[in-house]
């Protein structure tokens, strides 16, 4: 089910809101240290939440939000060798363009190696050094087509650099 489209005071409302639910979560949960080094800590957290934000709120809307931290359990992969793995994880969000558009798997990411993650998306890293993405990729897929019974064969994976507020993206459809 999509999510809905809020305007940006909106938005900003949200996330102004659910940051401190979190925040007094955590407070409450672990020791955060300092109380100086923690208040600073926060305001790192909103300047990246508060960027992410403007950023997605600015974006093309070709792309709709279908699930935020989608579970899969027991992901059948088979190795080149005939071995078959079971594969569990967690994907940050899944987006698809449109009913039968190409879908987006973002996966969030705190570090800032543009160059790490710009590799681990080119087609010749998928599977052989990178497997995150094209996993994630599989089980979205999966999840699609069993809901819809139509084949996706359409792929966009982005990595989300919150440290830097920048996003990489490979289209892999071929469009």
């Amino acid at each position: 089910k999509n999510l809905p489209i809020l305007n940006l005071p909106e938005v900003r409302r949200i996330v102004q809101e659910e940051s401190e639910k979190a925040f007094g979560d955590w407070e409450a949960t672990f020791n955060t240290g300092e109380a100086f080094l923690w208040q600073i800590e926060k305001s790192r957290l909103r300047e990246i939440l508060n960027g992410v934000m403007e950023s997605e709120a600015t974006e093309e809307p070709s792309f709709a939000t279908l699930a935020l931290e989608y579970p899969f359990m027991d992901l059948p992969v088979d190795d080149s060798g005939g071995n078959r793995v079971f594969i569990n994880g967690k994907i940050d969000r899944i987006d698809q363009a449109g009913k039968n558009g190409p879908i987006r798997v973002v996966d969030y990411k705190m570090s800032g190696n543009i160059i790490k993650y710009r590799a681990l998306l080119k087609r010749e890293n998928l599977g052989v050094t990178s497997f995150q993405m094209p996993l994630y990729l599989l089980a979205a897929a999966r999840r699609l087509e069993e809901e819809s019974g139509v084949q996706v064969n359409r792929f966009v994976a982005r990595f989300w650099l919150l440290n830097k507020l920048e996003c990489l993206d490979n289209n892999f459809s071929g469009d």
